[in-house]
């Protein structure tokens, strides 16, 4: 189990195997909750959708409404229900 050292600043540095299992990067916040007197859950804060802004790279220009119909009639299959 990993350990944690509290300083004398209040402050405790998350292991790298907990924050690499929970995606955490610098700058992430973080909610503590208490389960009982003596426990506490730890949950990554939830981002907003605006965070992820620029996250996707384009190759190009967006297909047209014509090539994405084109797309999916091309990668449809038949389904007979007996």
């Amino acid at each position: 189990m990993p350990t944690a050292t509290l300083t004398s600043k209040g402050q405790i540095t998350i292991p790298a195997q907990l924050r690499e299992k929970m995606h955490l990067s610098p700058g992430d916040q973080l909610d503590f909750w208490e389960d009982t007197e003596s426990a506490l859950r730890l949950t990554p804060r939830v981002r907003r959708l605006d965070d992820f802004f620029g996250v996707l790279q384009t190759s190009g220009p967006a297909p047209s409404i014509e090539e994405m119909d084109e797309a999916i009639g091309t990668g449809a299959t038949k389904t007979v229900l007996p």
